[in-house]
């Protein structure tokens, strides 16, 4: 009868509204990557030594001009619009020169160590020969070193090693997707969900990168 087509019709309508209804609501993807600061407060992971602005600045200047480059302590920090993406968007480049020492940013355990590569390239297909180290600290976040030279972490230590605020743990070397000298440094927690605005979406990387909250006298 007509009388059921329409309701029919009008309860499309309806069901239609909640769909849009409950998409308007739905955080974005995009959510998940929103600026948050770091629980823990860390050092800078590479000693500063005098001339550390310039040697970055030079560095810089190579770069390509898309890339936004900021003044931290005394370093010359980059964040690159190709792989500073999404759960790594909290991520820096500090800009030093290959054989620089690496410094634990903070007390903590190493969970995961990769020091064997030599190569690297100016394309992602070279991300898998980065040479890394990871460490759980106590406040249940993480911290990565990337972009170590080969074989150069410190004799001493192994997963499961525990170091110490400032102890060097290897040497920065151009190995991995890397185009010029620098230390990828990236604070990050691990997550399977992740709560915004009141709903729970599942995080489909598994970790966030969180913005350091660094335990130095001045941030430019």
């Amino acid at each position: 009868s007509f009388l059921s087509v329409f309701f029919a019709i009008f309860m499309c309508i309806i069901q239609k509204n909640i769909e849009q209804d409950s998409n308007d609501t739905k955080p974005e993807l995009v959510d998940l990557w929103q600026e948050e600061l770091s629980q823990g407060s860390y050092i800078l992971p590479v000693p500063e030594v005098e001339g550390s602005l310039e040697v970055g600045g030079m560095i810089a200047s190579q770069e390509p001009p898309e890339q936004h480059v900021e003044q931290i302590g005394q370093f010359v920090v980059s964040h690159s619009p190709e792989s500073h993406l999404e759960a790594e968007a909290q991520a820096l480049d500090i800009l030093v020169p290959d054989g620089t020492p690496v410094l634990a940013a903070e007390d903590g355990i190493i969970t995961q160590i990769e020091v064997g590569h030599s190569m690297h390239g100016t394309n992602i297909s070279f991300g898998a020969y980065a040479n890394f180290i990871v460490i759980e600290h106590q406040n249940g976040e993480f911290s990565q070193y990337v972009h170590l030279a080969q074989d150069s972490i410190s004799e001493h230590l192994t997963v499961n090693s525990q170091v110490q605020k400032g102890e060097t743990i290897a040497l920065t070397g151009m190995t991995g997707w890397t185009d010029r000298p620098h230390l990828h440094f990236i604070v990050f927690r691990t997550e399977e969900n992740e709560t915004i605005n009141g709903v729970t979406v599942p995080n489909p990387s598994k970790y966030k990168s969180l913005k350091p909250r660094f335990d130095i006298s001045e941030e430019v």
